[in-house]
């Protein structure tokens, strides 16, 4: 008479800490016949069900709702019905001694009467984060429509809330001109059909593998930077749905077609609800790309799990704006600058028609958009790499 299964959530996705119970299927101490679907699950961009192998009652110390860790048991299944409510009270003790609160913030909670729960998230509450809540609380300002926030976004919203917290986050941003880009490039043929986020996946990886940026494809706890063996290159995808990152796999050993082909699978499979596990895990750097939504600029968010992202969007015809965040505590502006040129440099040898040569070669104003300022025109200048270029007047004279 003993416990002959234990329920745990699995590590489905390496970029979270905990889950959300979203269904349970079963009754309270339920005898269940093994392989016998028991609940779903929510990840920050995934549902997942949970199953037992084996035949007997089943107890669940969890509720829908309810945010668990990952590894935490949720659970068992034994063959004697009686057992299971040993583990029931003994799984509650524990829960509560997972917490600690300091003894200035039980006297604040005490005096504001606050509910312990608002602080599931905190291991160790101190009485700062007491008084951060309640300044938090005092500026909220009460509606009379509620809604609530999906698991998922919850998922979201504390991902990104630890990186402002342990990270330091920046952003560096240039415009580029895709206005020619050169079909018959080195890199395939006829095979590449213009999209610009496709060709930065395949620039940006091929970069990220060499020895002077691959610490960039990494992710760090603020003691120690883990650099990753290969660059998985999400790409953030909300077509209606949510937002979920599709991710193409080892992308630095694909060719633009591949990877463009890749892009395709993962939103047809969102657009299909078919998105599977392998499907949206391990990123270890993502693109969001909002050329068509014609904003002039947006900041793209880094999670814990990387300290790379790469934002896209449209300024004004051609032109786009190429957006990198990046977290200073494994890299810092000149570097990530570097990095941006480099981005270009290779963008322009791969593809020689890429920037469009009648615009200044500083500011990418075109000589259309340069006769709205009333000025002669474009200038042309020898640059220290010796090759001719243009120039605008506000550039040239510093402005």
């Amino acid at each position: 008479m003993s416990v002959i299964e234990t329920l745990k959530i699995p590590q489905d996705n390496v970029n979270d800490n905990d889950v959300t119970i979203s269904s349970i299927y079963i009754g309270k101490n339920d005898y269940i016949d093994e392989n016998t679907l028991i609940l779903d699950y929510e990840t920050s961009k995934a549902n997942f069900e949970l199953s037992i192998t084996k035949s007997g009652y089943v107890q669940l110390n969890c509720a829908v709702g309810e945010i668990v860790k990952i590894g935490q048991i949720i659970g068992i299944v034994s063959d004697d019905k009686d057992y299971i409510h040993q583990f029931e009270e003994n799984s509650n003790e524990e829960e509560i001694s997972e917490q600690t609160f300091s003894k200035k913030a039980e006297i604040l909670i005490n005096e504001m009467s606050i509910d312990k729960s608002v602080f599931k998230y905190e291991q160790f509450v101190t009485e700062e984060i007491v008084r951060n809540f309640l300044n938090d609380t005092n500026n909220i300002k009460q509606g009379s429509d509620i809604i609530k926030i999906s698991p998922r976004k919850i998922f979201e919203i504390k991902n990104l809330t630890n990186v402002s917290r342990n990270g330091l986050v920046s952003t560096i941003e240039k415009k580029i001109n895709s206005s020619s880009v050169d079909t018959d490039s080195p890199y395939e043929k006829n095979e590449f059909k213009g999209s610009l986020s496709i060709l930065l996946i395949k620039v940006i990886s091929d970069l990220l593998k060499t020895e002077k940026y691959k610490h960039l494809n990494s992710s760090c706890d603020g003691n120690n930077i883990y650099i990753n063996d290969d660059v998985n290159f999400g790409l953030a995808l909300n077509l209606g749905s949510g937002l979920k990152i599709g991710v193409i796999k080892k992308s630095s050993s694909l060719s633009i077609k591949e990877i463009e082909s890749k892009a395709i699978q993962l939103i047809d499979k969102y657009i299909d609800d078919k998105l599977q596990k392998e499907d949206i895990e391990d990123f270890s750097v993502v693109l969001t790309d909002l050329t068509e939504k014609q904003i002039d600029n947006f900041t793209p968010l880094i999670t814990t799990s990387n300290t790379l992202m790469i934002g896209l969007c449209g300024v004004k015809g051609s032109i786009q704006k190429l957006i990198i965040a990046f977290d200073h505590r494994v890299s810092d502006g000149l570097e990530v600058g570097n990095f941006i040129n480099d981005i270009i440099s290779t963008l322009k040898n791969e593809y020689p028609n890429f920037i469009d040569e009648n615009s200044c070669s500083s500011c990418l104003k075109t000589i259309e958009e340069d006769k709205e300022f009333d000025t002669p025109g474009l200038i042309r200048i020898l640059g220290h790499d010796k090759t001719l270029k243009f120039i605008c007047r506000n550039c040239l004279e510093g402005y």
